[in-house]
């Protein structure tokens, strides 16, 4: 917007130095009331680039419309003035290609063409008699029209497709948004999961454990009652010597069983921490 609005204020000082190139090659012979009348066309076809700076196709046309009667009166008031009419044809035909579609423009420009046409005949204005363009200035509008049509839609061209680009931009960048945020909320579900067989698998483990506590005590305390009530020496050696074997293989159960517990006791990591 802010590139609109400068090039459209580069527009209305064109506009205005046609205006005032039209204003210095006045005949001398126009009356001041004549000259107050152009003079307010003048302001009004300059304000009318504000109608542009929208870029609003109801607003754009609105203000081409009031222009090309700015324009018709400028025409018809001085048909001689080519460079003036120059400066305002290249202001005009910058802001419609500009702001409008080509075919829009296009269509503006048969109106415009018409105006001018009806002015290159000689003809009377405030009473006064005004010589409309030659061949050679007709021309040179022709030329700088295209040249201001040309300028006009290039540029609007340009910022239909930074737009589009910005536009893609934004999107992508919400797809990498929403595709992080998926991400984020399938590995925390993950996380949670795997936290939860976690839990399971420590439940087990526990069991286990308690399992074999219990089932080697009681063993244990089997033996040692055996041991007690028998009288034969070499008997309750052997006994005891099994039950010591058994404390061993009892022991390195309930090790394994530990390591087995304390490897499932890891911290889990949520959201971008999995990532």
């Amino acid at each position: 917007m802010s590139r609109t609005r400068l090039l459209l204020g580069i527009s209305a000082l064109l506009s205005l130095a046609g205006l005032a190139t039209l204003f210095l090659y006045l005949p001398a012979d126009f009356t001041p009331a004549a000259q107050g009348q152009l003079a307010a066309v003048s302001v009004v076809f300059a304000l009318g680039t504000a109608f542009f700076i929208p870029r609003q196709p109801p607003w754009s046309i609105a203000g081409a419309l009031v222009k090309l009667f700015c324009l018709y009166f400028t025409v018809k008031a001085s048909g001689t003035q080519a460079a003036a009419l120059a400066l305002l044809l290249l202001s005009f035909h910058f802001e419609v290609y500009l702001a409008l579609h080509p075919l829009q423009g296009a269509f503006l420009d048969l109106v415009l063409f018409r105006i001018i046409l009806s002015a290159a005949a000689p003809h009377t204005a405030w009473n006064l008699s005004v010589d409309g363009p030659g061949i050679a200035a007709l021309a040179v509008l022709a030329a700088v029209s295209a040249a201001g049509a040309l300028t006009g839609s290039m540029i609007r061209r340009s910022g239909i497709i930074q737009e589009r680009r910005e536009s893609q931009l934004r999107r992508l960048e919400q797809a990498v948004s929403n595709l992080t945020k998926t991400n984020e909320a399938y590995q925390t579900y993950a996380t949670y999961i795997e936290e939860n067989s976690k839990e399971d698998e420590r439940n087990r483990i526990t069991r286990e454990i308690h399992d074999i506590v219990g089932y080697s005590m009681t063993n244990l305390l089997m033996i040692v009652r055996a041991a007690l009530y028998s009288d034969n020496q070499d008997q309750v050696t052997e006994l005891l010597q099994k039950a010591e074997t058994h404390i061993n293989e009892s022991m390195q159960e309930i090790r394994g069983s530990l390591r087995k517990l304390r490897s499932v006791r890891k911290k889990a990591l949520h959201g971008l921490e999995l990532m």
